[in-house]
């Protein structure tokens, strides 16, 4: 994956999203994991091979791991 395809997509379509894109890109190149309830800029950080996950899966998936402790 290319850097910048967030952005480069995002140009294209919305020029209001590039904070939300700039984030994306973070994650994506750093291998982040994505916390956000932004279902747009999920969904696109997973297409891109990213990792992403919604604030309420978040918090399941702490108390899941810290049930199992």
């Amino acid at each position: 994956m290319g850097y910048g395809k967030i952005l480069e997509k995002n140009e294209e379509s919305n020029p209001k999203h590039t904070n939300d894109a700039l984030i994306g890109e973070t994650a994506i190149k750093n291998d982040l994991l994505l916390v956000t309830n932004d279902n747009r800029l999920r969904k696109k950080v997973i297409e891109l091979k990213g990792k992403a996950m919604s604030v309420q899966e978040f918090l399941e998936k702490i108390k899941e791991d810290t049930q199992d402790e």
